[in-house]
Parts: C-alpha cells; sequence; structure tokens
C-alpha cells in the first residue's frame, strides 16, 4: 500500500513539484502553466520570492511529489486572517484525502499562530472540493465568487473550548451539512444578522458558537452549562442614532453563576455599559444597554468583495466564575439620509 507523507518545501525537490504541476495542468481553468510548462529553476525561483506559514508538499514514498499546498498571512489583515493561496493534487492520487490532511495542517498552523480567520477560494467549475472544504470547517460566503471563511482558529482558542477540545477532536466531531450552495444562514435568535453556526459534539459534551460573518468574529457561544449571546436591534444603524443592544445569559448548572460583563468598541462606536449579576441554577437573564455610531465614525467600504475587511465592532467581555472570554460584534454603519429642499 502507496504511504504519504506531509512536509515543507525544500529546493531539492523542486523537479519532481515542477513535474506535479506540469501534469495537473489540465485541473485548471485555462491550464496552471498558461502553455510554458515548469522547470526546477523556475519553481525555485518562486519558491525563493514568497513568505509562507506554511509551504507544504506530500510525497509519495518512493519521492515523488503528489501534492501542494501553501498558507500565507493576509496582507490587509496581518497577524489576524491568514488565507490558502494554492492546493492542488496530482489528477492520479486524487480521492486520498490528502488536500484535507494538508488543510487540517494549516488549521493547526493558524490556531497556534493566535489567527483568528482563514479563508480559501476557488472556481465555480470546482463544486466538488466545497464538501471537502466545508468538512474542514470552512463556510461559503453568500454574495461573492467561491469565497470561503473558516472560524475554527478563533473558536479553538478560547479559554473555556481548549479544555474542550483536549477530549474533542476538532475535525471528526464537527457537525454540518455539506451541501455545495453558498452558508446564507441567520442568527437563531434576530433572523437578521448574517452568520454562520459551528457545533461539535462529542458523548453528549457540545460546544456552538455563533460567528458574526461580517464582523468577522464570535459573537454568542453555547455549551452545556453557559449561553451567552450578544444581539444589536440593528446591523445596519444609522449615524447619529442610538440602537439598542442586548445580552442573553444563561445558567445551565445546578449551582448559582456570578457573571461579570463590561463592554468597549472600536473607533466611531459609542458605548459603555458593564453590569455584575448572578444567575440563579437554570435561570436566563436578558441584559440591555444602547450603542450610538457617531457622524464623525471613520468611512469604511461595506461593500461585499473578495478579503472585505471586518466591520467595527462592539467588544463584550464576560467573566464568569473561574473563565473569561470575549465576544464581538460588527456594526456596517451608514450615513444617516440627508433631504435638502431648493426651490423651484
Amino acid at each position: 500500500m502507496t504511504k504519504f507523507t506531509i512536509e515543507s518545501y525544500s529546493d531539492e525537490i523542486a523537479p519532481s513539484l515542477a513535474q506535479m504541476w506540469n501534469e495537473s495542468d489540465d485541473q485548471w481553468p485555462g491550464t496552471f502553466t498558461r502553455g510554458v510548462p515548469l522547470t526546477a529553476e523556475r519553481v525555485q525561483k518562486w519558491m525563493g520570492e514568497v513568505d509562507y506559514l506554511m509551504n507544504l508538499v506530500v510525497k509519495q514514498d518512493d519521492g515523488k511529489i503528489v501534492g501542494y499546498g501553501s498558507l500565507r498571512d493576509t496582507p490587509n489583515q496581518s497577524g489576524v486572517s491568514c488565507y490558502v493561496p494554492l492546493l492542488n493534487v496530482h489528477p492520479d492520487f486524487q480521492g486520498k484525502s490528502l488536500c484535507r490532511l494538508m488543510l487540517n495542517q494549516m488549521v493547526e498552523c493558524a490556531t497556534e499562530n493566535s489567527y483568528q480567520r482563514m479563508t480559501i477560494g476557488t472556481w465555480s467549475g470546482n463544486l466538488k472540493s466545497i464538501p471537502l472544504y466545508k468538512k474542514v470547517g470552512f463556510y461559503w460566503t453568500p454574495g461573492v465568487d467561491v469565497h470561503m471563511e473558516n472560524f475554527i482558529p478563533a473558536v479553538r482558542q478560547l479559554p473555556f473550548a481548549k479544555s474542550f477540545f483536549e477530549k474533542t477532536d476538532w475535525y471528526k466531531d464537527f457537525s454540518r451539512e455539506l451541501q455545495q450552495v453558498p452558508d446564507d444562514m441567520r442568527h437563531p435568535q434576530t433572523g437578521d444578522m448574517k452568520v454562520y453556526i459551528c457545533r461539535w459534539e462529542n458523548n453528549g459534551d457540545y460546544l456552538n458558537a455563533i460567528i458574526d460573518r461580517e464582523g468577522q468574529s464570535i459573537t454568542g457561544i453555547e455549551t452545556p452549562t453557559f449561553a451567552a449571546c450578544a444581539v444589536v436591534d440593528d446591523s445596519n444603524p444609522a449615524q447619529g442614532f442610538r440602537y439598542g443592544i442586548s445580552w442573553c445569559l444563561e445558567n445551565r448548572t445546578t449551582m448559582p453563576m456570578t457573571v461579570m460583563l463590561h463592554t468597549d468598541a472600536d473607533e466611531g462606536v459609542d458605548i459603555n455599559f458593564q453590569s455584575k449579576v448572578t444567575l440563579a441554577p437554570g435561570e436566563k437573564r436578558r441584559l440591555e444597554s444602547s450603542f450610538v455610531c457617531t457622524v464623525d465614525a471613520p468611512a469604511i467600504d461595506f461593500e461585499d468583495k473578495w478579503e472585505a475587511l471586518p466591520r467595527p465592532h462592539i467588544h463584550t467581555h464576560i467573566a464568569v466564575d473561574d473563565f473569561a472570554f470575549s465576544l464581538a460584534t460588527g456594526l456596517s454603519y451608514r450615513p444617516a439620509i440627508e433631504i435638502s429642499v431648493e426651490p423651484d
């Protein structure tokens, strides 16, 4: 039985990597090489010109390179978001989970290096890859070409989630549908906020995370013992007007639970709220406040695009007995309507 190993690129395997790309040429729209076969020298030059977080190859036990994948820092969100610029498996070796194994290593790398988000893109004719990407945690962003986002690194870095993932496999226990359609989800409590919902289940234990799609952030969490979710009245508020925000808290244990909550916000968003409450066993509590997006808030392009920046956030910092974590909720604010009336 053929064995495969995944390792970092080195120049000595450049000839075999060039051969892999040449033999994979017609797998890509318009071909990958554009009619100019790759050579070892060109591969070495290419690899030497780019900084990578990961630069992986899949090697067969006879030394032949049969796959390649890379992970890079996202320039306009350095240290926060990273992306997969290239992922390929030789056509003779597809269907052996080699892409998945490379992507799994990339998710580990992003998590270990404190990235919050990963992205990957493909073309509409490559829908066969969508279930694979979704199983590894990517969500298909509606409204654009096949652009996908993965927030598993952010969820795994939540302080209380680390112990959960010590006994739960983030890949095998990840629960979701793998349909070849965009993930056009809405917030389960409001029905309007655009979200992704991540869920893991293992032996009766579970973790749900609600991801604010436009804020590119975790806005709600749910476990068997505790749930917390931030909800704004309008995620597209007009500047200069006051809007409501609330936090839904739930104690699912049989003991009283002390919860401390306070907020801050990005530039252009005005909010000041803090509270300390004790939740009785089984109690649900809703806390309420308000915020204003100021009239002089920085102008930001909120149009959907390939690498849209996250929206300005309201940050919610929560301490529950012996652990603490933060949520963030994005706001796509807009200017208030101005009407001028001129005489005829």
